[in-house]
């Protein structure tokens, strides 16, 4: 339904937007501001110490491509969204003294007081829409992505049928209950995640099955180290995608916080899955298990130092992750436990906790 929903979005703005995207120049404070709404189908840059705003939609497709250059802000109104499709790109790479910043009208501290309301209004988690991708090579890079998520699927950044690398960017006051504040569910295979920051968002990531995750990803607050998430996890979309179905082997090292399934993970013939050690697999529900087609050495170093597989209520392993304090506790059955199927048999290893089988 959402491809649908995002499809009608752009043919709307196709009939209604002639507006050039290099802007309207506003005032209001110190930084040069402009609005910055419609179609972007050639080559266009976004330059440092600007503001643009974005008060309806911005979509770039066809060949278009826009750059974004260090120190930009870029704020949107309620409902507002960046949308990238068709063989289009946005090139936004900022530096560690100049990220680019997507985020809320409402935020003063980025870009001054774009609103003009001084302080009656403050930001907020889902001020605004998302960055939607599904067109592939689009780079973020020091980029910073603040108080989205306000569409019906709750995600700041997501990336759709495409494959694009984030790098060094930071997601904070994110909503993203159901689909986290990066959405990569549905990224491929090239899909790079590295290096990036994640805190004070309801779910952080949502990952798939196509790609790997390294363990240089950070889930709290780098100044106030208390401060993580309200699942801190690393959510993984297991449900319709087995590994290898429609990508590479993969491999996962995050060692901070636990990989979260919540439906059954499938292993198929001639791939594997290579865990890092000290890596944590947590599974909920009676239904939910890891299915393995040919043999328990699909699941490379599953008897890793610090390598567990456990429920979804162990606080024990890698933190609260279901994020309800001590209301819950693990027991056994809380997951149905992992299977081979060419031996017809259930795994029995030492790191299994709280399986039914």
């Amino acid at each position: 339904m959402k491809r649908l929903i995002m499809g009608m979005a752009g043919i709307i703005v196709l009939v209604l937007a002639g507006c050039d995207l290099t802007g309207t120049e506003g005032g209001g404070n110190e930084d040069s501001l402009i609005i910055a709404d419609g179609v972007i189908d050639e080559n266009v840059t976004w330059e440092s110490g600007k503001v643009y705003v974005v008060e309806d939609s911005v979509s770039v497709e066809g060949d278009g491509r826009l750059v974004i250059e260090p120190g930009v802000v870029v704020k949107f109104y309620p409902d507002a969204y960046l949308w990238v499709s068709d063989q289009a790109a946005v090139i936004a790479e900022g530096t560690q003294d100049a990220p680019i910043v997507f985020t809320s009208i409402r935020d003063d501290a980025h870009g001054g007081d774009s609103n003009g309301d001084g302080d009656l209004t403050r930001p907020a988690r889902g001020d605004w829409d998302q960055v939607y991708i599904e067109a592939s090579g689009s780079r973020f890079v020091y980029c910073e992505f603040l108080y989205g998520g306000g569409g019906s699927y709750d995600s700041t950044l997501e990336v759709y049928g495409s494959y694009v690398t984030v790098d060094h960017c930071t997601f904070a006051h994110n909503e993203g209950q159901d689909y986290g504040a990066f959405d990569a569910a549905e990224a491929l295979s090239q899909t790079i995640i590295t290096n990036n920051v994640f805190y004070d968002s309801e779910k952080p990531l949502l990952v798939g099955l196509r790609y790997s995750l390294d363990d240089s990803n950070t889930f709290h607050d780098p100044d106030n180290p208390a401060v993580t998430n309200d699942y801190n996890g690393i959510f993984v979309d297991s449900y319709a995608l087995a590994i290898g179905e429609d990508g590479p082997s993969i491999t996962w090292e995050e060692t901070e916080v636990a990989y979260v399934l919540d439906s059954t993970l499938t292993v198929s013939t001639g791939y594997t899955l290579t865990l890092g050690d000290d890596v944590v697999l947590k599974l909920w529900g009676t239904d939910t298990g890891i299915y393995l087609e040919t043999s328990e050495d699909q699941i490379v170093n599953h008897d890793g130092s610090g390598v567990a597989f456990t429920s979804y209520r162990d606080d024990m392993r890698k933190g609260d992750t279901n994020g309800d304090g001590t209301t819950t506790s693990p027991s056994d059955g809380d997951w149905e436990g992992i299977y081979v199927d060419a031996t017809s048999s259930w795994a029995s290893w030492s790191n299994i906790y709280y399986a039914l089988y």
